[in-house]
């Protein structure tokens, strides 16, 4: 050992430098998640009998061990089958669960799902199986392989009633829309400003609760205009003129998602309470936030993509 060289040092780089062992978790018979091999541990994953990887990690994470081509590649040499379904962040668009979903019914089994830690992949998990599970099953499967997703528990509550309700191909089911209903998606008309308020409270992102806080501003303007309009026309016309962009100036180009939100919000605000109402109230919202959403900050999909788990 040198002895310039503190023990205790050297000791600390190497712990930083080594990734944790791979350590497969079973969220059913078939499916297990963790982190992202190496070329090495792809190998120790075949060998202990997985017949098939799911890849949920994007091309050019940070720390990433391979690319996708690369794990294919790997796979491929292993005689494992491969799927790439690259989720940003933890919050999948709907069109990502439906692939996820596709790949467990059709892929060789048992199979290994990976990203960063596992985190975007039992999320995938848990929306794709919410016709064979309850949220409470989900949400207790996931807690116990050490993913905590209650913030999760609405969308997987809508996804299941839509899948009933045999229309499930919007993209407002994507969870990256701000969390208004965190203790359930249903509620009495006009609760969306309370789901609201409780996000809030809890929200530890700057970015996202400046939004909750100009949201709520913005449904409680809306309120008032409701509860004074003279007819629903009159409604409609004020309610387009509030700040949905800064200073208003791209509001006309939300007008196919912002005129049914305005609509579904009059007919919640001044009609007969009940779960129709708050359902098309919520939904309408979705698709409205998610097109502002991607609207406003569309541009960031070309900044280097951050570590999402």
């Amino acid at each position: 050992m040198n002895s310039d060289t503190p023990a205790h040092g050297r000791n600390v780089r190497r712990a930083v430098a080594e990734p944790k062992p791979l350590a497969p978790i079973g969220l059913s018979k078939e499916l297990f998640v963790g982190r992202s091999p190496t070329p090495e541990e792809l190998a120790i994953i075949a060998g202990a009998g997985f017949r098939s990887i799911i890849n949920n990690r994007p091309d050019g994470e940070r720390d990433s061990p391979m690319t996708s081509a690369e794990t294919e590649a790997a796979a491929a040499e292993h005689g494992v089958a491969y799927r790439h379904i690259p989720v940003e962040g933890r919050n999948p668009l709907e069109k990502d669960v439906r692939a996820f979903a596709e790949a467990l019914s059709t892929l060789p089994r048992p199979i290994y799902a990976c990203c960063r830690s596992g985190g975007r992949s039992a999320t995938l998990w848990a929306l794709a199986s919410v016709t064979e599970l309850t949220t409470a099953e989900l949400i207790r499967i996931c807690a116990a392989a050490g993913f905590d997703l209650p913030w999760l528990e609405a969308k997987l509550d809508m996804r299941r009633e839509q899948l009933q309700d045999g229309n499930c191909d919007q993209d407002y089911l994507a969870v990256r829309s701000i969390p208004l209903c965190r203790g359930g998606w249903k509620g009495h008309s006009m609760d969306i400003l309370d789901r609201l308020g409780r996000a809030l409270s809890v929200e530890e992102s700057y970015f996202r609760a400046q939004l909750l806080r100009e949201d709520v501003a913005r449904l409680a303007r809306l309120r008032e205009l409701a509860g004074k309009a003279a007819s629903k026309n009159a409604f409609l016309r004020d309610g387009v003129l509030i700040d949905w962009t800064p200073a208003g100036l791209r509001n006309r180009e939300l007008q196919a998602t912002l005129e049914p939100l305005l609509r579904a919000f009059f007919a919640a605000a001044r009609g007969a309470p009940g779960a129709e109402a708050d359902a098309r109230l919520l939904r309408t919202w979705y698709a409205f936030d998610a097109q502002r959403m991607d609207l406003l900050v569309g541009c960031l999909s070309r900044a280097p993509r951050p570590n999402c788990d």
